[in-house]
């Protein structure tokens, strides 16, 4: 399986500068570099000059790259750091105005450095935004988990634990089994599902025996060169179930034989 740090989240980039004195070029390749280093793969690219008073849904480049990560179900924008996203007047502005981007477009901004800051305010503010980023870093690790098991399933990649018919798609085909095409995956479960209920559906065995009976016969070789292969009945019984919907006879119940009061 694909490790976390393999998927790449999608993010736009916002650069802003409001002074000849500003250098926008160094600003854009800490972004970048930090893009690199997070792993974002970078979609769009949106530079504006205008003031940090300005409140960012008044600045038209802004808006643009809003409505673009917005359009194109991105959820990240990066910023160089606290300043370029909005001076506010007071931190309850700026935290308000934060809040209502967050939930109108689902956007989560992220920043590339922390600000040095004097005004106390305003530092109570950053404090604030790192203890809420520091939850936003657990929820990048689900999401790239998350987004991992989608590609991996839309491949037809093994995404979750091997099953019994993995095991014998790879004997079968003599590869890992997490390398099984979709085609040789159905392969092998037609030879499986033949080989399974021929025990499963016959009325003279234990379906508790099953495993046992597959890996001293049609299954031996799978089992020894796979030894953590499933064969218990319950791990049988859900390949069973999910895989051959309708395919298993139901066990007849025996109903025992009252014994009659002279024969107790």
């Amino acid at each position: 399986m694909a490790s976390n740090d393999d998927v790449k989240l999608k993010a736009v980039v916002y650069s802003r500068v409001s002074t000849e004195k500003q250098d926008p070029k160094a600003q854009l390749q800490a972004i970048l570099d930090y893009a690199q280093k997070k792993n974002y793969e970078i979609v769009e690219i949106f530079e504006e000059n205008i003031s940090g008073s300005v409140p960012p849904m008044e600045r038209p480049v802004f808006r643009q790259a809003l409505e673009f990560a917005k359009r194109n179900h991105i959820g990240i924008i990066l910023l160089y750091d606290l300043t370029r996203f909005y001076r506010a007047e007071s931190p309850s502005e700026a935290v308000q105005t934060l809040k209502n981007i967050m939930k109108n477009y689902g956007i989560v901004f992220d920043f590339v450095r922390e600000p040095e800051i004097e005004d106390p305010y305003l530092r109570e503010l950053f404090e604030f935004l790192k203890l809420w980023y520091a939850s936003f870093e657990r929820w990048n690790v689900s999401l790239r988990t998350r987004y991992g098991i989608q590609k991996l399933k839309a491949q037809g990649k093994l995404y979750h634990r091997p099953t019994l018919l993995h095991y014998y798609g790879a004997w079968l085909f003599d590869k890992d089994p997490g390398e099984l095409t979709p085609e040789e995956l159905e392969v092998a479960k037609k030879q499986l599902k033949a080989i399974i209920l021929k025990y499963w559906n016959n009325p003279n065995i234990a379906r508790r025996g099953v495993g046992e009976l597959l890996a001293q016969n049609e299954l031996r070789e799978v089992y020894i060169r796979y030894p953590k292969a499933p064969k218990s009945y319950w791990a049988l019984k859900k390949l069973v179930e999910t895989l051959f919907p309708g395919e298993a006879k139901p066990k007849k119940k025996t109903k025992k034989k009252k014994r009659r009061k002279w024969e107790r």
